[in-house]
Parts: structure tokens; C-alpha cells; sequence
């Protein structure tokens, strides 16, 4: 366990994340279409603070410090060159931005699918 003390933009793009897990868990052992609204609005919420903590990581100069004993430019892990947790979190936020919208044009509801036809009797 690293224990790095998240700073108040990481806590806000948690808040956004996190709920994801159990509500398209759900959704999708119900076969529930119905939740990609409210998972978009979470995601509409999070990534722009995602996308506002990655830029303050790169150019510190642009915002104060969220908090001067912890602040959101500090970068805790960096792999492949760019990814942070905050980049962390918005490629997992667009990934699943991205499926739901996909699985909406290429899926039809369970009640427009209706039952498998018969097979006809020759």
C-alpha cells in the first residue's frame, strides 16, 4: 500500500469514480440499460476535473495549491511517461465514456430484441 494522501481534486474525481463500479455492476448483471444516464453524469462531472488536475501536474504555475501541506501538483507515481493517478482516472473515465456510448449504437434494448423467432418447420 503506497498511503500517498490524496488532495482535494483527487477526492472530487473519487467521488465521480468510484460510484461506477457497483452502478454498472448492477447494471449490467440486470441487463439494465436504463443507467447509462446517470453513470454519463458522473462522468461528466469527473473528467473535467480529471482533465483540469493532469494540466495542473504539468504547468503548477497555472493554479495555487489546493491545499499547502498537500497540494495537486504534487505527481506520487508516473509510468510510461505520462501516466498519474489524475491521467489514471480520466483514461478510465473516457474508456467508459467510450463503451457506453458504443454499446448504446451497437446494442439494441432487451425489450426492442424481444424473444429469438422459431425455427421454421420445412
Amino acid at each position: 500500500m503506497a498511503r500517498f494522501p490524496p488532495c482535494k481534486l483527487c477526492w472530487y474525481q473519487r467521488i465521480a469514480v468510484y460510484p461506477l463500479v457497483p452502478l454498472l455492476g448492477l447494471a449490467s448483471w440486470r441487463r439494465d440499460r436504463g443507467v447509462r444516464p446517470y453513470a454519463l453524469a458522473l462522468i461528466a462531472v469527473g473528467l473535467p476535473i480529471s482533465l483540469y488536475h493532469v494540466v495542473l501536474e504539468r504547468v503548477p504555475s497555472l493554479g495555487g495549491a489546493c491545499d499547502p501541506l498537500n497540494p495537486c501538483t504534487i505527481i506520487w507515481v508516473q509510468r510510461f511517461g505520462y501516466l498519474t493517478i489524475p491521467a489514471m482516472a480520466a483514461t478510465a473515465q473516457a474508456m467508459v465514456c467510450a463503451l457506453l456510448l458504443l454499446v448504446r449504437s451497437l446494442v439494441p434494448p432487451a425489450d426492442e430484441a424481444g424473444p429469438p423467432a422459431p425455427p421454421e418447420v420445412a
